[in-house]
């Protein structure tokens, strides 16, 4: 088993229609384990003579302790084809012929922001 790496926000990248398996096949891995927890695989984005990746099909993401790439499915298609994220999802469609049609959107940034001045002061002083 490897250490867990951060994937906050990989898991709802993509709906399960777009599983991480089926785009790690697509770039060369010969075989992608299933199964809870993170499992050592070689990487398909560089030439890997030992396991250098880990895979983690729960929560459907990936990465590579040697090279830059990981993340969910999406955004390895992004980095592999040097696409955008909805040119990846078309090729997601085309190529791998998988439907990604429920991609979840980030919190916008506007929601994130704190308040400043009269506003603020409006909200802690009530």
């Amino acid at each position: 088993m490897l250490d867990e790496p951060d994937t906050e926000g990989v898991a709802e990248e993509a709906k399960p229609e777009l599983d991480i398996a089926t785009v790690l096949r697509h770039y060369g891995a010969d075989t992608v384990p299933e199964g809870i927890g993170w499992h050592t695989i070689k990487c398909p984005f560089h030439e890997d003579s030992t396991n250098s990746a880990g895979v983690n099909t729960g929560v459907n993401a990936f990465t590579c302790h040697a090279c830059p790439y990981s993340g969910g499915p999406i955004s390895l298609i992004m980095r592999k084809e040097s696409i955008g994220k909805v040119e990846a999802i078309e090729f997601a469609r085309q190529v791998l012929g998988t439907s990604v049609s429920h991609i979840q959107r980030s919190v916008s940034k506007s929601s994130q922001r704190r308040p400043l001045g009269r506003e603020r002061w409006k909200g802690i002083l009530g």
